[in-house]
């Protein structure tokens, strides 16, 4: 315990004053009690300071940007008890005090807000489509989203980023992009492929080899093919090559993308060419 550590003497809810503690002040959203802020202070400090809502309760607004549109009430009851004394302890009062908060609308500060959202601009390449149909399609669009989660998560491992360079970082983002467009390439081929040939693709889920999807994911379906190696011997000057067999899911999913298996094998030899038709289109 230090002079100006969290651990002090102080007053034990948990009847130990000769035990340095800290506090800790958390609130939580009822009824599920999922802890929305948590402050931690030192013991000897009182606890009915802390448990005060208007900075949280401002912190909240600020965040979700509303704070012209709630007016905000705050009430507070005291409840005095009379405790009597007992072993060795003398009497004393119980206060006890409960804060709620009262929410009301502004509605004058919410209808100048609504007006003033603005404009959004949809751009669309299929004319047929009414606005309607346009703006139900869009906020079906989920590819964007998941190429930044690919950005940030372990397929592409942008994060943490430890660059210091504005030219090193914006090089790196797009040489990440360049894996991001692989990525979504693959994803797309295999999917059209067992769409035109009204199939589904087993065998890509561990633990589980009899589950099929129509919609697999590059991350699984590369996957599938770790563990493969090329080993290389040098014999008598001779060179051999051992190519781990693929396996038939393996062979499926090259099938999809319109490579033979002797692309595959002809690593020991001269690479194949990739089909024509792997593209967009």
């Amino acid at each position: 315990m230090t002079e100006d550590g969290l651990f002090q003497f102080g007053h034990s809810k948990d009847h130990r004053p000769d035990l340095p503690q800290l506090k800790i002040n958390q609130s939580a959203l009822d009824p599920l009690g999922i802890p929305l802020t948590t402050t931690i202070v030192s013991g000897e400090k009182a606890d009915d300071p802390l448990y005060i809502p208007e900075s949280t309760v401002d912190v909240i607004l600020k965040n979700h940007a509303v704070s012209g549109l709630l007016q905000i009430e705050y009430r507070k009851e005291i409840k005095e008890t009379p405790r009597k004394a007992c072993r060795g302890r003398e009497a004393y009062t119980l206060v006890e005090a409960e804060i709620t908060v009262h929410t009301t609308l502004n509605t004058d500060a919410w209808e100048k807000t609504v007006q003033s959202l603005g404009w959004r601009v949809f751009v669309c390449n299929d004319n047929a489509l009414s606005l309607n149909e346009a703006v139900l399609a869009y906020r079906q669009e989920y590819l964007i989203e998941h190429g930044f989660a690919r950005y940030k998560g372990k397929t592409l491992g942008l994060t943490p980023l430890y660059l210091g360079s504005t030219t090193r970082i914006k090089g790196l983002i797009r040489l990440l992009s360049i894996g991001l467009r692989v990525l979504c390439l693959l994803e797309f081929a295999v999917r059209r492929a067992l769409m035109n040939n009204d199939e589904k693709l087993s065998g890509i889920y561990k633990g589980n080899p009899k589950r099929v999807t129509a919609n697999p994911t590059a991350e699984m379906m590369l996957t599938v093919f770790r563990g493969i190696s090329l080993v290389a011997i040098h014999m008598n000057g001779t060179k051999h090559m051992e190519l781990t067999p693929l396996t038939s899911v393996q062979e499926k999913i090259l099938s999809l993308l319109g490579f033979s298996t002797s692309c595959y094998y002809g690593l020991s030899g001269e690479f194949c060419k990739p089909p024509d038709d792997l593209s967009e289109r």
